[in-house]
């Protein structure tokens, strides 16, 4: 009898981890500390317990295996490796990763700095046509603006003579596999 106690409260206790994880897929607005970043473009963050995939929002690095690929991963290691953030999450992406935009506290300046709009800056990025929607139309000009200046200045990616974006790369990826 004792045995079958332990194994149902087991299974249930099974069960409730199940679904407190599937609760847990949405972060919350605030303050989260990274914890990976994955590319230019996905990090992995912690809020409290749980642990949440973000997906910068308006921006798409260059994917791993992409020339830039690894130079804009390790733009978004020095930008918020290890460090706290502030994020605003604007839904999630087909991938069930919370698409977000990320602030890091510049100590300096001491003031937030908006990172998916760094990393155009940078040449880390370019803007993502599928994820603006969720911007308003000052900020969508403004990152638009930003991308305009690095690729005039041949900032980062925009370096190399015809630089392809991710989401052309891998689509070909896909036709060749």
């Amino acid at each position: 009898m004792e045995i079958a106690l332990v194994i149902l409260i087991l299974g249930l206790l099974g069960s409730a981890t199940w679904m407190l994880s599937k609760r847990s897929v949405h972060a919350q607005d605030g303050l989260a500390q990274t914890i990976h970043v994955l590319d230019g473009d996905t990090v992995i963050v912690r809020q409290g317990l749980r642990k949440h995939t973000l997906r910068l929002n308006a921006i798409d690095a260059p994917e791993s295996d992409q020339p830039w690929g690894n130079t804009s991963t390790a733009g978004l290691v020095r930008m918020i490796g290890g460090k706290e953030v502030k994020i605003e999450t604007h839904g999630l992406d087909i991938y069930k990763r919370n698409i977000a935009s990320v602030f890091v506290f510049d100590e300096d300046k001491q003031e937030w700095i908006d990172v998916n709009a760094r990393m155009l800056i940078l040449g880390h990025a370019w803007l993502y046509p599928q994820f603006l929607s969720t911007l308003s139309k000052e900020k969508q000009v403004e990152m638009g603006r930003m991308q305009k200046w690095a690729r005039s200045r041949e900032v980062g990616l925009w370096k190399a003579e015809a630089p392809q974006p991710p989401w052309e790369w891998r689509r070909n990826q896909n036709k060749a596999a």
